[in-house]
Order: C-alpha cells, then structure tokens, then sequence
C-alpha cells in the first residue's frame, strides 16, 4: 500500500501527471489545427466544406505569427482550387518544410492527379479530411461517417 501512494503521488488512488494538459471541449477541424499547427511549417488549403474550418484557423495562427514546436513561423497558401492545393503542399514538401494540406472528399476526388504526382516523387505531407457524403443529385456540407 505505501508504494502504491508512492507512486500515485501521495494519497492512495490520486494520481499526478508530469504534464497534466488542458481539458477542453472542441470540434475535429480545432482539434486538427490544435495538433498540426505544432508539428507542420505549412499548409496548402482551399476552403471546402466541412474541412474550411480547418484552413480558417491556420491561417488566423499563420497571421498571428505562431511560432510552432520546430522554432518557425507558420506559412500558408490558399490557392485557386483543390487541385492546385495539392500541387503547392506538394511543393512545400519538396523544399523540405513539413506540409499539410485540408480538404475534403470532394476535394481528394479532384485533386487525385496531384496526388499521385507527390507520391510518385516520395513527398510526405499530411493529408488531413473532413469527410462528407459524396452524392450526385444534391448538396451534402455535413460530416458522413
């Protein structure tokens, strides 16, 4: 039983962690950008929804002069269409920044061509999704599963 308060911290069942973090209620896109903008330089993005909340607040924290955990400022593109978001994330990586691209199922399906140029020249980013239905007679903005 005393080690067990030992190594709970002091009293029995009371646990302490070395880095407790931030409890906090958030939606996917905030919880993406809450990671990415930590571990990623840049990002190509267009807004389609539902991932342009995800381009939104990169580019807030971009504007805002973050400063992430590599020591450099954020960089962001939004460019003309999906298909060129994936070209110009694709360029990113190929200057060695760590790149991310947000999009959505729609948006994978039009940029398909850029994507198998970056995987054909060994690029690595990260392709972050919010995913909606794909339908063919009417509008879906909502998240699917």
């Amino acid at each position: 039983f005393k080690l067990l308060e030992r190594s709970a911290g002091g009293r029995a069942g009371a646990r302490t962690f070395r880095y407790p973090g931030v409890r906090e209620a958030v939606d996917g896109n905030a919880a993406v950008i809450a990671c990415e903008r930590e571990a990623s330089d840049a990002a190509g993005a267009y807004p389609i929804t539902p991932s342009t909340q995800m381009g939104e607040y990169w580019a807030e924290a971009a504007a805002r002069g973050h400063i992430n955990v590599s020591g450099r400022k954020l960089m962001f593109v939004e460019p003309e269409s999906e298909h060129a978001a994936a070209g110009v994330t694709a360029g990113m990586a190929m200057t060695g920044l760590r790149a991310t691209n947000f999009s959505s199922a729609q948006g994978v399906a039009f940029m398909h061509e850029s994507l198998y140029a970056a995987a054909g020249k060994r690029l690595p980013y990260v392709l972050n999704m919010g995913c909606r239905a794909i339908t063919k007679a009417s509008l879906n903005v909502h998240c699917a599963h």
